[in-house]
């Protein structure tokens, strides 16, 4: 009978992918335990998890492998030799000798390791840094996002300080969040990189999310600018009393107006806009309002009781009057020094035993005067003198006067 070449061929492939090699149980028994190895030890990484372990625990494994380097060779030896001709035998031979190899490699490789840690460390400790430099402004974006409004400081001064600060430093924040911070993991033991942080994700919001909320915190700081001014006009009126700045404020709206033009400006900046002259129109009418009263605002009332301070007293009020400062750059006047006409005596027992301190004191009063001003101001202050019970006197005088937040509206004469 003729067969064909086809047949032929087809014969051969047949018996080719038929004929694998039949192992004995021997052979199978010892290339099951060294299968049960290369799992342990993948020639192609290292035998330790990469994030999690040790130097030491690294430097463990590697003396194991070495170990288990000897064992597969005794394994390998037992495979009988009519085993060998199998691919399993021939792969775990293959794996054998790549092991050997290996083994130096992953012991060279732990002091490297060490190293690379260290300067992921140092990265991740340069990159925690970078992020607190910008971590108001990405929190404020966090905040847009999850409650469409941020929560920002109380005082716009800190609010621009902020803006000014944090944005200087974002641009070169965020080019290092794809940059150099990139593959940087933290902690080290972590999954997750640098960029999966919420700074890095929240910072290249910043200049589209957050503008628009510094403007209107901006607009918002000068719409209401008029409305103290008016409330502190009405309580001079009627009771003659004002907070110093308040007043310097209302005397000198000039200043007071750039001082809030440059408060606003780089946040009406940021949204677009810059501070418009009408939006002081409130300060400028009141200060106006303020004016035209003139001395009509100082009272006596405050002056009641009240007569001139003279000898250690008087020394004493003015003495501490020169810690009252300027106003409107200038040293205040000293127009008078005031004090009670009597005492008001007080015991404390805390002298211990029988023996009782005594106390006494006085109101007393530094009327000043301010370049400008139609009518003085009055600082309130006290004297006062304790009783030395050993010596049956009293001790010298002692007085002050304090800027507190209020001053009295007061007639110069």
């Amino acid at each position: 009978m003729q067969i064909s070449t086809t047949a032929c061929v087809l014969a051969m492939m047949t018996l080719t992918t038929t004929s694998a090699w039949a192992l004995s149980d021997a052979g199978k028994k010892w290339l099951d335990k060294i299968d049960a190895i290369t799992a342990e030890f993948p020639v192609d990484g290292v035998p330790w998890k990469k994030r999690v372990a040790t130097d030491n625990q690294a430097h463990t494994q590697v003396q194991r492998a070495k170990s288990r380097l000897s064992a597969l060779k005794s394994y390998l030896k037992n495979v009988p030799k009519g085993d060998r001709g199998d691919a399993r035998y021939k792969k775990s031979a293959a794996y054998i000798v790549a092991l050997e190899k290996r083994i130096p490699e992953w012991a060279a490789f732990i002091p490297k390791r060490r190293g690379i840690r260290m300067a992921a460390e140092k990265l991740r400790l340069q990159w925690v840094s970078a992020s607190a430099g910008v971590e108001n402004v990405s929190r404020w974006v966090r905040e847009i996002e999850t409650n469409g409004a941020p929560r920002l400081p109380f005082g716009l001064k800190e609010l621009g300080e902020t803006w000014r600060s944090e944005t200087a430093r974002l641009d070169a924040f965020i080019r290092d969040c794809t940059g150099r911070f990139a593959e940087v993991r933290t902690p080290p033991t972590s999954g997750a990189t640098l960029i999966d942080k919420v700074n890095c994700k929240a910072a290249p919001k910043v200049r589209k999310l957050l503008p628009p909320h510094l403007l209107k915190a901006a607009e918002s700081h000068l719409a209401g600018l008029g409305g103290p001014l008016e409330a502190s006009i009405k309580r001079a009126k009627s009771d003659g009393e004002i907070t110093g700045s308040r007043l310097e404020t209302l005397m000198d709206p000039g200043s007071y107006i750039a001082r809030q033009r440059a408060l606003v400006t780089p946040l009406m900046k940021a949204g677009g806009k810059t501070p418009a002259d009408k939006q002081f129109v409130p300060i400028r009418e009141a200060s106006k309002r303020f004016k035209a009263l003139g001395a009509k605002v100082a009272t006596r009332k405050w002056l009641k009781g009240l007569k001139s301070a003279s000898g250690k007293a008087k020394k004493e009020l003015v003495e501490s009057a020169k810690g009252l400062g300027k106003a409107y750059g200038k040293p205040l006047k000293l127009r008078r020094a005031l004090v009670e006409a009597k005492w008001s005596e007080t015991g404390d027992a805390s002298g211990g035993g029988d023996r009782t301190r005594s106390f006494r004191g006085k109101r007393a009063m530094v009327v000043m005067q301010a370049a400008g001003e139609p009518f003085c101001r009055g600082y309130r202050g006290n004297v006062d003198q304790e009783y030395d019970d050993k010596k049956k006197r009293w001790l010298p005088v002692e007085g002050e006067v304090s800027g507190g937040s209020s001053v009295a509206l007061v007639p110069c004469r």
